[in-house]
């Protein structure tokens, strides 16, 4: 993604009275928030595969049903 027109476009959304250190802690927060998003997605996919390989694992040694998530 490029980062330039993103950071123009948002620099162009936030109010023009702003004074460039607030348009700057504005763009800041508003990437930060939109990252956050990213990451936490990143994390339940990662416990997501761990998990879905633990119960494999379980059901390829043959374990009961309920003793795969105890």
């Amino acid at each position: 993604m490029p980062t330039v027109p993103l950071w123009m476009a948002l620099g162009a959304a936030l109010p023009p009275h702003w004074s460039p250190i607030k348009v700057y802690f504005g763009i800041t927060i508003i990437l930060s928030i939109v990252g956050w998003g990213v990451l936490l997605q990143q994390a339940q996919n990662f416990i997501y595969k761990e998990l879905d390989e633990f119960v494999n694992k379980g059901v390829r040694l043959n374990e009961k049903r309920g003793r795969l998530f105890e």
